[in-house]
């Protein structure tokens, strides 16, 4: 069972970026069940299964945190799930792809450290990650003051965990997805998306919602 979940907290993001990407995803994959975690489970968000986030101490990208939570708001979804960013659009292939990836988890790589890890496009299977969050919550106050975002947690938990475990039989590091897949607009699509790129991250700014020409503006009010 594949399940594509996204994270709407807060008021950075409104309830039309949910439902646009909701769009962008059924242009291409018509049966993948969506999931929002979301605070605000009163909005309208049309196409998709609304999840109340049970870590509202978590605020900003902090709530991210809690998809690796055992017996959390997620314990509702089973098997592979492809995590999203709100501000990404979605292209010809990219759920399906991704999805057939080999790796039980995947991020992919940072657009300005590409040796490290980046969480807006994450795969991995359902329930086997808590290690993750029984490591950030044992710390949570001292990494959230140390780190400025979740990636970078994300990054020194394995490594940390590799360290501490050299012997170990499993692989305690994320895999990276194919770097031609995950592009940056304001690094390699502004013109264009790449060629057989599957997802175009908006990374800080702009937004594609103010993007007012070019191809955003046509595929975001499409």
């Amino acid at each position: 069972m594949n399940s594509i979940v996204l994270l709407r907290q807060g008021t950075k993001y409104g309830p039309e970026y949910v439902t646009r990407l909701a769009r962008e995803i059924r242009r291409y994959d018509l049966a993948t069940p969506i999931y929002c975690a979301t605070d605000d489970i009163d909005a309208p968000l049309a196409g998709v299964t609304k999840i109340p986030l049970s870590d509202n101490d978590l605020t900003g990208w902090w709530g991210k945190m809690s998809l690796f939570r055992p017996r959390g708001a997620f314990d509702q979804i089973k098997g592979r799930i492809l995590y999203l960013d709100l501000d990404v659009a979605l292209f010809e292939g990219a759920t399906a792809d991704i999805f057939n990836y080999p790796s039980n988890f995947a991020m992919h790589q940072d657009f300005h450290k590409p040796y490290s890890c980046a969480s807006a496009v994450m795969l991995f299977e359902a329930g086997t990650l808590s290690w993750i969050w029984n490591a950030f919550k044992a710390d949570c106050d001292n990494l959230m003051r140390r780190f400025q975002g979740d990636q970078q947690v994300l990054q020194y938990l394995q490594e940390q965990r590799t360290r501490y475990n050299t012997n170990q039989n499993y692989h305690a590091h994320c895999d990276f997805l194919p770097q031609r897949w995950i592009r940056s607009y304001k690094m390699h699509a502004q013109a264009a998306p790449p060629y057989d790129c599957k997802i175009v991250c908006f990374h800080g700014d702009p937004k594609p919602a103010v993007v007012k020409d070019g191809w955003v503006n046509a595929y975001w009010q499409s």
